[in-house]
């Protein structure tokens, strides 16, 4: 799925990287941060042409990538609206030069409802956001991302309305 796990449990060992680093977040986000909950299926494809439809357990999302494979991955609703939008990478490691995230171990000292400046300031950098979402109930959420250079990540949506912290996932990296 879009989440890299559900609840604070560490993932397992992660394979060897074979994507290539992302080394300007500018250029990685160009279209995420072009779409806003406005666009539609149509919006999009007449913005970034047709589409690349990914289906996975959870069901279909499309990747609007430009010729250097950058681009966004988008989900939607039945209607056509948009539903989810997402940086695309293939290994969420690609952005581990980006980030500037150390000290991933204070994922531990999180707590739910603390707010995104507090879990920023945890891990001494600003997290770069990878998703925005709708829930069924009409919250919107984001995700925020922190990556060491060692290779550990966190994850944390976050309420667009109040900021604070609801669900987190993260992995320790290979010096953990």
């Amino acid at each position: 799925g879009m989440l890299a796990g559900e609840g604070a449990q560490p993932q397992e060992t992660m394979p060897p990287m074979t994507a290539e680093m992302f080394t300007d977040l500018a250029s990685v986000s160009k279209r995420y941060n072009e779409t806003d909950f406005d666009d539609t299926m149509e919006t999009l494809t007449a913005r970034y042409g047709e589409p690349q439809e990914v289906q996975d357990e959870n069901g279909s999302f499309w990747n609007f990538l430009d010729e250097n494979g950058e681009g966004l991955s988008a989900i939607f609703f039945a209607d056509g609206s948009l539903r989810s939008k997402m940086i695309y990478f293939e290994d969420i490691r690609q952005f581990a030069n980006l980030s500037g995230a150390s000290h991933i171990e204070n994922v531990t000292l999180l707590n739910d409802n603390m707010e995104y400046e507090v879990v920023a300031a945890a891990f001494g950098a600003p997290g770069i956001e990878i998703l925005r979402t709708i829930t069924e109930n009409g919250i919107e959420q984001y995700l925020m991302l922190w990556v060491s250079e060692d290779g550990g990540m966190v994850q944390a949506l976050f309420d667009s309305q109040d900021n604070k912290l609801e669900q987190i996932s993260y992995a320790f990296g290979n010096e953990a």
